[in-house]
């Protein structure tokens, strides 16, 4: 019964935007950002994301969000986009965004050097599904070491409706389980859908947030370049009061 702090946190530290601000980002950015397709009102972003925050953080079911979005953002004559049943769509923003979110914080988790230099490889756990990617389930129980230049080319869930699961293990735990390791995975690109190809917690999320600053700013929203702004001062406390604008 424990919250499950890390995912909670990267949930939070998104921003929110409309979905055509967030087209403007590039594609690593997509992830810090909060937006709903076709919602431009920022009253129906703030109540969908409680929604979701509600639901990562205490672990809220799909038919009490859908309960919920319908008292607070239905009756009010909003509609998901897409396609697909209404339902169905719904259940689209709460399964990427909780999934997102445990998958960031489960990432997190697994790369704490103390974790890596215990359980240096990742174990791939596919969940069937009716409508599975059969290139995952060939990475059923197939671990790649943590270290591998597969893992900086994507993340889990690797695509809208995935289920798939990583888990941090040790060589022992593999060769004890009989679970191959793999050390010439398959071309990410033939895993990790277009939207899902920049980890989490990539290494050089710093300097690519700099860039995105530099090179993007004014094109941003207010929010957003603040938002940017105070997440690079405080990455980089050795600056002081210099001025990131």
């Amino acid at each position: 019964n424990q919250d499950f702090r890390e995912a909670i946190e990267y949930f939070r530290r998104k921003v929110n935007l409309s979905a055509d601000e967030r087209s403007r980002l590039p594609e690593g950015y997509h992830d810090w950002a909060f937006t709903v397709a076709g919602m431009t009102k920022a009253d129906m972003i703030d109540s969908a994301r409680w929604l979701v925050d509600r639901a990562i953080a205490d672990g809220m079911s799909y038919e009490d969000f859908e309960r919920q979005w319908n008292r607070l953002i239905r009756r009010r004559g909003w509609t998901p986009r897409g396609k697909g049943s209404e339902s169905r769509r719904i259940y689209t923003i709460f399964d990427t965004n909780v999934r997102g979110g445990y998958g960031a914080g489960r990432d997190k988790q697994m790369n704490d050097p103390a974790v890596r230099s215990r359980r240096p490889l990742k174990l791939w756990r596919h969940r069937d599904s009716p409508n599975f990617r059969p290139l995952h389930k060939a990475l059923h129980n197939v671990a790649i070491p943590a270290d591998h230049g597969f893992w900086s080319s994507g993340r889990i869930p690797a695509g809208f409706g995935c289920r798939c699961s990583v888990h941090a293990i040790s060589a022992d735990y593999a060769r004890r389980h009989g679970i191959r390791i793999e050390t010439n995975p398959p071309d990410p690109k033939t895993i990790f859908d277009p939207g899902f190809r920049t980890p989490f917690n990539a290494s050089n999320i710093q300097q690519q947030r700099q860039q995105i600053f530099e090179d993007k700013m004014s094109g941003l929203n207010e929010n957003l370049a603040g938002a940017i702004a105070a997440d690079i001062a405080a990455a980089n406390p050795q600056n002081g009061d210099r001025k990131v604008l």
